[in-house]
């Protein structure tokens, strides 16, 4: 598939999921039940000075609030392709810059030029998981830091889901947003096989192998 008709079916496909659930965009003016858990991570890998790039901001809160407490260097910005929602960060954050970018376009952004990028409950949105981490690992300096969260899956929760009823409408939900689950062995072996070491692992939410989400640090190789 060409690389605009990628773009298309990007578009029509989270335009499409965007309709079917009506409340998508109230949703995602939320902070969401563990954006203080994953900020409070966040503020302890990221430094004064590094230049921060998140895929998939939303709205901003996500870099936003971090621009709060880090002082972040000059460039650093987020990226969402939702224009709305990039209309609202701009009014809402100062010290940040936003813009949009299509999901299965380049990133707008020279080789090796952040220290760090951000994408945080995103990646099990996206179809081309090959493309995203390869611009990811593209945009870093050496050594540069990835985060991402994605929601948490293992067998634990698997039989949970199981044994409560939820796990059809779970994983089978036609109207899902979600493309891909990801436990920690699937996501550390598509990391490692885009150039990144797994640095840190961490559930967040919810109990001990039933966490809501899993955020892991990486380094670029």
């Amino acid at each position: 598939m060409k690389r605009n008709d990628q773009t298309k079916s990007y578009r029509k496909a989270y335009d499409g999921l965007a309709g079917a659930m009506p409340g998508l965009a109230e949703w995602r003016n939320t902070e969401g039940p563990t954006l203080r858990q994953r900020l409070d991570v966040l503020a302890r890998m990221v430094g004064d000075g590094m230049r921060v790039i998140e895929f998939g901001c939303g709205t901003g809160s996500m870099i936003g609030q971090l621009a709060k407490v880090r002082r972040l260097g000059e460039g650093s910005i987020g990226y969402d392709p939702d224009a709305s929602a990039i209309d609202l960060a701009c009014g809402t954050f100062a010290g940040v810059r936003f813009d949009v970018c299509e999901i299965g376009e380049p990133l707008p952004e020279a080789d090796g030029r952040f220290d760090a990028v951000i994408c945080s409950e995103v990646l099990e949105h996206v179809f081309d998981t090959r493309q995203v981490l390869s611009e990811f690992h593209r945009v870093l300096k050496p050594d540069g830091l990835l985060c991402v969260t994605v929601p948490y899956h293992g067998w634990l929760k698997a039989i949970a889901l199981l044994l409560t009823g939820r796990y059809s409408r779970h994983y089978h939900d036609p109207y899902s947003l979600h493309i891909r689950y990801y436990d920690r062995e699937s996501l550390t072996r598509a990391l490692r096989d885009h150039g990144f070491r797994v640095t840190y692992f961490n559930g967040i939410g919810r109990a001990p192998f039933l966490w809501l989400s899993m955020f892991v640090a990486a380094r670029k190789a």
